[in-house]
């Protein structure tokens, strides 16, 4: 079920920042996005980590296996933060907002399918895990820009727990992910179409978050290192 609480967590960040008289409302704006962010990241990780430890450890189900209670629930706040962040992005000044929307978009048809059919369910938990562990760290990150603090230490931080979580974690899923394909190759050729389509998507969201994460990597890099040593030897 769609439910408008982060909505109304957006409102209220907005209420409670709109006083501040050092930044604009374009600012503010922006700021109310990264709390509501991070609101849900960190909720998704304490959700996340109990089902992830306890649930059988399968990478695509080709024995249907009733999607539990909590990930379903889990499923449904995930799915109304994406819709509403696709909204907040269209209102707000925010760059890559045509990427990210389409990200969203793209993660709330995996999600669906996977919530109202019960495909892949412990698959998709690991994949907005990976996705999501990061994200506080991102939304700090973002928050120091917008606010022109610099802190290399942290940024470091950052940028290796990317590395990290983003640059070795996703492609060595999405091997294990092309591997069990393969491996139960003939079972999966007589699935339902649905059910096919949603591991094509799996997969297409597995790349694009590898691909994204790698270029993200290389700018990051070349503005913690290259930039700010060219600024010490200025």
């Amino acid at each position: 079920m769609i439910s408008p609480f982060f909505m109304f967590l957006f409102i209220g960040t907005c209420c409670v920042f709109y006083p501040i008289t050092c930044h604009d409302a374009s600012d503010k704006q922006i700021i109310a996005n990264q709390y509501v962010r991070l609101i849900h990241s960190t909720g998704c990780i304490y959700s996340l980590l109990p089902i992830l430890y306890y649930h059988p450890k399968t990478m695509i189900d080709v024995t249907y296996t009733p999607i539990p209670e909590e990930v379903s629930r889990i499923f449904d706040r995930t799915i109304s933060y994406f819709l509403w962040d696709c909204v907040a992005l269209l209102i707000s000044n925010e760059a890559d907002k045509p990427l990210f929307i389409a990200h969203h978009l793209l993660s709330v048809t995996n999600l669906w399918v996977s919530r109202y059919f019960g495909f892949n369910w412990y698959l998709i938990c690991m994949g907005l895990f990976l996705a999501e562990i990061t994200n506080p760290l991102t939304q700090v990150s973002a928050f120091l820009e917008i606010t022109n603090v610099q802190n290399i230490a942290f940024e470091k931080v950052y940028f290796y727990s990317m590395m990290v979580s983003r640059g070795i974690f996703a492609p060595l899923a999405t091997i294990c992910y092309l591997h069990n394909i393969y491996y139960h190759y003939v079972l999966i050729r007589d699935m339902t179409y649905l059910y096919q389509l949603n591991l094509l998507f799996c997969f297409i969201s597995m790349n694009l978050i590898t691909i994204c994460s790698v270029t993200w990597l290389q700018k990051k890099y070349l503005v913690i290192y290259k930039n700010n040593n060219d600024k010490k030897m200025s």
